[in-house]
């Protein structure tokens, strides 16, 4: 038991400890961080795209659970400020038009006071202004905080889910980007006595602060989800904000995952990078050889699972082995095998999760 000294109340998520480590991660108050969830529910084609339920994570109402029903669930957390978000935007679009048959739940919060006001220009400073000066410092670990926050009422709604409607979250598929990322991860952690996940995604979790004071458990600790997969973008060793470790069932390292050819220098382009890539990779794009409904013959199965570097400008996935070195100078590309390849490899690993005996 915590005493006073140890901890903080926020309302109405509880005790928060701030002993060790954790006084790195105390979150701002309920009222501040706001969290709000965006819901899309199961659609015919006709009538895409819906228009989401908006409602804060405390609503009290029957309406997502009812309409929910037996559809699997896509839940997305990024964390992204509204300067940086059109990447999310376009994952989100992209899997509402692929999963129609599938419900959506979009997590939002407020990012920390005072990064509304942040430079147009393009920062190498995580969601903030250009200088890393102590402000800017201060608000990323605020950001960091807050996940925390965002975990625990994300694992409430859940958790209401499965005891109030008997839903399966082995049905839920726990997307996360950044910072974001964090926050599936402690889901995962928090629920895993009640119910092993279908699937848990984690793209390019964010490395400041975490890496140093918390480690990667909650990110890759085993049975916690049926099927996991980080993709790795920003990992360079100077100024990266991705993480280098293997993380997951399947991690994939684009173009050795530490810079993107296309972004350099500025890492923070590396690092949303993820969420690009892997919107194409739900999108199924056409050519390079493949065609609407057909896959690339590859060489990842779900029997067969490990580190794949990937690099933009090949149609394969080859292995190899237990590191992703830098490809150096090699070059990216935008064209189809960009989207062509991993398509097959996440496949399978779609597969693998709606194929699995409930």
């Amino acid at each position: 038991m915590l005493n006073e000294s140890e901890k903080v109340v926020r309302d109405p998520y509880g005790d928060f400890d701030t002993t060790g480590a954790w006084s790195y991660f105390v979150p701002r108050e309920a009222r501040d961080v706001n969290v709000t969830f965006r819901w899309w529910f199961p659609t015919s084609s006709e009538h895409w795209p819906s228009t989401p339920l908006i409602v804060p994570a405390g609503y009290a109402g029957d309406v997502p659970g009812e309409r929910l029903g037996d559809a699997n669930l896509t839940v997305v957390c990024h964390g992204l400020p509204p300067r940086l978000r059109s990447r999310a935007d376009a994952l989100v679009y992209s899997l509402l038009k692929r999963r129609p048959e599938g419900a959506l739940l979009e997590v939002e919060w407020n990012i920390v006071s005072g990064c509304e006001y942040a430079s147009a220009v393009r920062s190498d400073v995580y969601y903030c202004p250009p200088l890393k000066g102590p402000t800017e410092i201060t608000l990323y670990q605020q950001a960091a905080g807050d996940s925390r926050l965002v975990a625990r009422a994300l694992s409430r709604a859940l958790t209401g889910l499965s005891f109030d409607h008997g839903y399966d979250l082995a049905r839920v598929h726990l997307l996360g980007f950044g910072v974001g990322a964090h926050v599936v991860g402690f889901v995962a952690s928090d629920l895993h006595v009640i119910s092993e996940f279908g699937r848990l995604t984690l793209l390019d979790p964010a490395a400041p602060l975490f890496v140093e004071k918390l480690g990667l458990a909650h990110l890759n600790a085993s049975g916690r989800a049926r099927v996991s997969e980080a993709v790795h973008t920003s990992a360079a060793e100077a100024c990266g904000l991705g993480i280098a470790n293997r993380l997951a069932d399947l991690d994939v390292f684009v173009d050795g995952g530490e810079r993107q050819p296309q972004c350099h220098p500025n890492y923070l382009c590396s690092h949303i990078w993820a969420l690009y890539y892997y919107t194409r990779t739900v999108e199924r794009c056409t050519g390079g050889g493949v065609s609407e409904t057909g896959l690339l013959p590859g060489y990842w199965t779900p029997e067969k699972r490990g580190v794949y570097n990937v690099s933009m400008r090949k149609l394969a996935c080859p292995a190899v082995g237990a590191s992703a070195p830098s490809l150096g100078s090699e070059q990216s590309s935008r064209a189809a095998p960009m989207c062509v390849q991993c398509l097959y490899a996440w496949s399978l690993v779609a597969l693998a999760f709606f194929a699995a005996p409930r």
